[in-house]
């Protein structure tokens, strides 16, 4: 069943006022912002069928979308329009150069996650306000050389960051999803919005303990190319990329001055698909909401003990010089195995996730709160009934890694930074193509 739509497009500035502390890399209290490099935004499409549902769409710029921004966002848009939360889908880019909102606790970034839901349901009103009529098209196409599995095969079989003269790396451990979707919104009135998923960490800005600039990182160069060459409003939604980087070896320091071809590139690939874009019909929404009860790895009272002592001298002294032999000797990865020692803790047998599937005849949203593996995306977009499927991770919650059996058991850091079981990936990415099956139907 065909029918017509309305697309609406919002964008407000999410800068914090002042210094601040930094996430993504080395996160604490020990590392604040001085400067911004470009601007922090949110940004909402909103899609309203002939049925007068509404889809709000929203991605910032943004480490993580946490659960209390989440939530506070949905109950103000949901306060002032009537929209259901379960149809308010908030995510983040995951730029590593964004202000520390997973570890809320200094006032500074309290009072920003507080003002952050504001911003966030200000351009959603925003998008509402600017709904016209609009026709969707789409395209896709495998980019290589432009992401890259960041778990690296040794000489002698082992997998790891580091190597050595005599056990140097031999390749990666997987292939990474080169898959790049856009969709244009092509609009009766004003600006046509394009929406681009692709999926590789932005950490060009944020490579260094010492990098203090606030930054989008290379997603705010392809949103500038691109509004710039076609005329057009941009809106960019991080794929499933937690275990996907923008290089080929790691190196030393990345550099701001990296990002700029890497994100023109980007642009120019996303430019060359325009003229192999389909037009597609749209359906009226459907939705549903599931809330996953995803298996925990418990932590013993041994492990919490050790943890609680060195993560505390880490929030206490953000000396990485002597927390990260500190770690090494209790058989850690990195300082931040503590801290997922303790939030496991903290949680009972099962953790209740909330993953969404939502559906506009032959487009389609699959929702994850928090790093999934590229290999369970790729699960997903392979076998959901709709061709044309959009994964979104890091939406509505921030759980950290979920890493897949493969990654755990030749290990990495995020299996060693996990909080949920081993098979829990996997299983989410079941339970999302289910619910897109249960759509179909």
């Amino acid at each position: 069943m065909s029918c017509e739509i309305q697309v609406g497009y919002g964008r407000k500035d999410i800068m914090p006022i002042g210094s601040i502390e930094m996430g993504g890399l080395g996160n604490g209290p020990h590392r604040k912002s001085n400067n911004a490099f470009d601007t922090l935004f949110a940004t909402c499409i909103a899609i309203t069928d002939d049925r007068d549902q509404t889809l709000l769409v929203i991605t910032t710029d943004l480490c993580h979308s946490m659960q209390g921004v989440t939530a506070d966002a949905r109950k103000i848009i949901t306060a002032k329009t009537g929209i259901p939360g379960d149809h308010i889908m908030i995510s983040a880019t995951h730029t590593h150069a964004g202000p520390d909102v997973w570890n809320p606790g200094p006032q500074t970034v309290n009072d920003y996650l507080e003002q952050c839901a504001v911003k966030i349901a200000n351009a959603a009103f925003a998008a509402l306000e600017d709904r016209k009529p609009a026709r969707i098209y789409t395209a896709m196409k495998q980019v290589s050389g432009l992401n890259f599995v960041r778990h690296y095969k040794r000489a002698d079989g082992t997998c790891g960051a580091t190597q050595t003269p005599e056990n140097p790396w031999v390749g990666h451990m997987t292939e990474p999803d080169t898959r790049m979707r856009i969709v244009l919104f092509k609009r009766e009135e004003g600006k046509d919005i394009l929406m681009m998923n692709w999926q590789a960490h932005p950490c060009y800005t944020a490579d260094r303990y010492d990098a203090l600039d606030l930054s989008a990182d290379y997603i705010s160069v392809v949103r500038s190319y691109l509004e710039i060459m076609l005329d057009c409003k941009f809106a960019f939604f991080q794929g499933a990329c937690g275990n996907l980087v923008t290089r080929s070896k790691i190196k030393t320091e990345y550099s701001e001055r990296e990002m700029v071809p890497y994100g023109k590139r980007l642009g120019d690939e996303a430019i060359s698909m325009l003229s192999h874009l389909k037009e597609i019909q749209p359906a009226p929404l459907q939705f549903i909401q599931r809330q996953y009860p995803c298996p925990v790895e418990h932590s013993t009272d041994v492990e919490k003990e050790q943890a609680t002592e060195l993560w505390n001298y880490w929030l206490e002294t953000g000396d990485m010089s002597k927390c990260a032999p500190w770690a090494a000797k209790l058989g850690y990865q990195s300082v931040y195995v503590a801290r997922a020692v303790l939030e496991r803790l903290g949680l009972p047998k099962h953790h209740e996730i909330e993953l969404n599937a939502i559906r506009l005849g032959e487009l389609a949203w699959a929702t994850v709160p928090g790093e999934m593996f590229d290999t369970c995306g790729a699960y997903v977009k392979d076998n959901s009934p709709v061709e044309n499927t959009i994964m979104m991770p890091y939406c509505n919650g921030a759980y950290g890694y979920f890493p897949t059996i493969q990654a755990i058991d030749y290990g990495c850091y995020e299996a060693a930074t996990r909080k949920y079981a081993r098979g829990a990936a996997e299983e989410m990415a079941e339970n999302l193509v289910e619910m897109l099956r249960e759509l179909d139907k």
